[in-house]
C-alpha cells in the first residue's frame, strides 16, 4: 500500500510544473520507497571496487544514518581507496551510530592505512565519548552560593524602608528572565529580587533553564525539596542584610513550579511573610493551613492555561476557604505564561490596590 500511495504522489508531482524544489521532493520520495539494502555496495566491496562501493554506501547511509554497519563498511572502502580523511569521518559516523567492536577496528586489514592517522585517533575519541557506561547518581548535600538578582526601586534611599518581593520562577525558567519581565514592579515601594534555582532543567522551547526539584527519588527527593525551602529562607536573610527592608512587608511570588515552592515556604516560615502570590500553580502543601490566616494571598491563573488547569486554582481557593483562610482569585486572559496584563494586575495587588476589571477575565466555568 505504501508503494501505491508513493506512485500516486509521484504522478501528481510530475503532472505539475516542476521547479528545483519539486524535483528534490520527487527524488527524495523515490529514494524513500527503495528498500534499505547494502547488497549493491557489499558486492562492489567484494569486487574491490572501492570508490564505487563507497558511493553506494554513502547513498545508503543518507537514507539510513542509523546503520552503524554501513558506516563502518564505508570507512573500510574509503580507507582502501586511499581517502583517509573521509574514512576517519565515516568511522566516526559508525561509532556515533552505535558500532562498538573496537577490537575488530584495531585488527581489520581494511583500515590498516587509516590506523595511526590523526583522523583515526579522533574517531576513537568519539567512540570513547559515546561508549555506554554503567554509572549511578549519588546526591551530595553541600553548601553553595546561588544567584539572587535584585533590583532597587528608582530613587532608592538607605534611610527609608522598602518591602521585598522575592520571585520564584517556573520549571525551565531562570531568575534573570523572571526579573526582567517585571522591571518596575511594583512601583517604587519594593525591592524586587529573583532567586535562581539549583537544578538545570530544559524549557519546552529547548532553551536551558532551571528547576526547583532534583531528578531524584525517595529520601534524596525529600531532602532536595527541604533544601530549596532553606535556600529561599537564606535568600530573604541575605536580602534583608543587603537592603533596607521592612520585615513586615516581605512577599513571595511563585509562578508554575515556583508557585508550589511558594506554598511549601509559606508553610515552613509563615511568620516571615506578609503574603504570597500563586501564579499558574500552587496548592495546599499539607500541614495546618491555619498558619496562613491573616496573610494576604492571591491565586492568579490564566483561564486558557493548557498546562495546569484553572480548576486546580479554583480547588485551591476552596480548600483555603474551608480552612478559614481568606484569599483572592484573580482570573486573567492568558495561557501558561507571563502576560503584560497579568504582570500589571499582580503589581497593583502588591501595592494593596484593587485589580481593575479591565485586567480581569470572567471566571471560567
Amino acid at each position: 500500500m505504501r508503494i501505491l500511495a508513493a506512485a500516486c504522489l509521484l504522478a501528481l508531482g510530475l503532472s505539475a510544473a516542476a521547479d528545483e524544489l519539486d524535483d528534490r521532493v520527487v527524488q527524495t520520495l523515490k529514494n524513500s520507497t527503495r528498500p534499505a539494502s547494502t547488497e549493491k555496495a557489499d558486492g562492489l566491496m567484494r569486487e574491490k571496487k572501492w570508490v564505487e562501493a563507497a558511493r553506494a554506501y554513502v547513498d545508503h547511509v543518507a537514507r539510513r544514518p542509523d546503520d552503524a554497519g554501513a558506516w563502518y563498511n564505508l570507512a573500510c572502502a574509503l580507507s582502501r581507496a586511499g581517502r583517509q580523511g573521509s574514512a576517519a569521518n565515516a568511522l566516526q559516523g559508525a561509532f556515533l551510530a552505535g558500532y562498538s567492536d573496537l577490537e575488530h577496528v584495531k585488527a581489520d586489514p581494511d583500515l590498516a592505512a587509516l590506523r595511526g592517522s590523526k583522523g583515526y585517533e579522533m574517531a576513537l575519541k568519539a567512540f570513547r565519548a559515546n561508549k555506554p557506561m554503567k554509572v549511578e547518581t549519588v546526591w551530595v548535600e553541600a553548601k553553595a552560593l546561588f544567584h539572587c538578582y535584585a533590583a532597587r526601586p528608582a530613587g532608592y534611599d538607605e534611610k527609608k524602608t522598602y518591602g521585598l518581593v522575592l520571585l520564584l520562577h517556573g520549571h525551565g525558567g531562570s531568575a534573570e528572565n523572571f526579573l526582567r519581565s517585571v522591571p518596575d514592579w511594583p512601583g517604587g515601594e519594593f525591592v524586587v529580587a529573583a532567586l535562581e534555582s539549583p537544578y538545570p532543567a530544559g524549557a519546552s522551547d529547548g532553551t536551558q533553564g532551571y528547576g526547583w526539584t532534583p531528578p531524584a527519588a525517595g529520601e534524596d527527593a525529600q531532602k532536595g525539596a527541604a533544601l530549596v525551602v532553606e535556600q529561599v529562607a537564606a535568600a530573604i536573610d541575605r536580602l534583608q542584610e543587603k537592603f533596607s527592608i521592612d520585615a513586615k512587608r516581605v512577599y513571595l511570588v511563585g509562578s508554575s513550579e515556583g508557585a508550589y515552592l511558594t506554598a511549601r515556604c509559606a508553610m515552613a516560615f509563615p511568620d516571615r511573610l506578609a503574603g504570597f502570590v500563586f501564579n499558574s500553580g500552587g496548592g495546599a502543601p499539607g500541614g495546618a493551613l491555619e498558619k496562613w490566616k491573616g496573610k494576604r494571598i492571591l491565586i492568579a491563573h490564566g483561564v486558557n492555561d493548557g498546562v495546569i488547569s484553572w480548576r486546580s486554582a479554583a480547588e485551591f481557593a476552596r480548600t483555603l476557604e474551608q480552612a478559614g483562610v481568606q484569599s483572592e482569585l484573580y482570573w486573567y486572559d492568558g495561557e501558561h505564561a507571563l502576560t503584560p496584563a497579568m504582570i500589571e494586575g499582580i503589581g497593583i495587588w502588591l501595592r494593596a490596590e484593587a485589580i481593575p476589571d479591565n485586567l480581569r477575565a470572567p471566571a471560567p466555568k
